[in-house]
């Protein structure tokens, strides 16, 4: 039993789940490759899909924190999530993609509150819904500390024919690749990455937020019931394990792992 003076806020306990590290990437070549198979991965992104992370940055320096893009190919898709950096007034969060060599409507948020704060803890979650049809447009969302930030919608009929050419390192996170090259890397931390293969809908996005404290999402747990379309999950305790799919990940530069968590 904890005695009165004892602490426990160097890691995060919820129902027997402890969260004791995360990833710091310095910017200069550092970034986590998930190594999921290309055809793992074009299943993935064909259909409705989510990514949830925890980020911390300084927010003075654009980066990437994570993604693909292939604009040597016209049927090449691409995903990626942006930090951009103008100057000490004005920044951005930003979020654009290609289906079969054409673009859907980016977000852009200018300014966005979360941020504000240097070295803050923010939960990003981008979940993406395919229509029902072959001729409905799907629609994709972008969370930001358990709350929409931007709705937008993606084109018709181009899921079934986004591909990925494998050209180098395919989708990273703390970096993007660019015609088989990584590049914009982070300097920040990054922890709790999780993929699934259905798009999270509000609700479950705010209870994977949990108030800001990473819960299990191996369980379901309240408003977060998708614990079954979990398919790739990197707890980076210390090492790159995939926990809950077959896709263990890599490290390039030299990160190191932090005590420093989202609590």
């Amino acid at each position: 039993m904890l005695g009165l003076g004892a602490s426990i806020s160097s890691f995060s306990v919820l129902k027997g789940f402890a969260n004791t590290k995360s990833l710091e990437l310095d910017g200069t070549g550092d970034l986590f490759d998930p190594q999921i198979a290309n055809a793992d991965f074009q299943t993935i992104h064909r259909g409705s899909h989510t990514i949830s992370m925890w980020v911390k940055a300084s927010w003075n320096a654009s980066f990437s924190f994570c993604g693909f893009s292939d604009t040597g190919s016209n049927l090449a898709g691409s995903l990626v999530i942006n930090y951009i950096y103008m100057n000490a007034s004005v920044d951005a969060l930003s979020v654009s993609g290609k289906f079969s060599n054409s673009s859907w409507a980016s977000c852009l948020l200018v300014n966005n509150a979360a941020t504000d704060d240097a070295d803050a803890w923010v939960h990003l979650c981008m979940s993406q819904t395919k229509g029902a049809g072959d001729s409905d447009a799907g629609t994709y969302s972008l969370y930001i500390n358990g709350s929409s930030a931007f709705t937008g919608a993606t084109p018709v009929k181009l899921y079934q024919e986004a591909s990925l050419v494998r050209s180098g390192k395919d989708f990273l996170f703390g970096a993007q690749t660019t015609n088989g090259s990584a590049g914009a890397n982070m300097t920040g931390k990054i922890d709790e990455i999780a993929i699934w293969s259905t798009g999270l809908d509000a609700d479950a996005v705010a209870a994977v937020y949990n108030s800001g404290v990473p819960t299990d999402l191996t369980k379901d747990a309240g408003n977060y019931d998708n614990s079954s379309d979990l398919q790739h999950y990197y707890r980076l305790e210390g090492n790159t394990t995939d926990t809950q799919g077959n896709s263990d990940g890599a490290l390039s530069g030299d990160p190191v792992y932090s005590t420093d968590i989202p609590e």
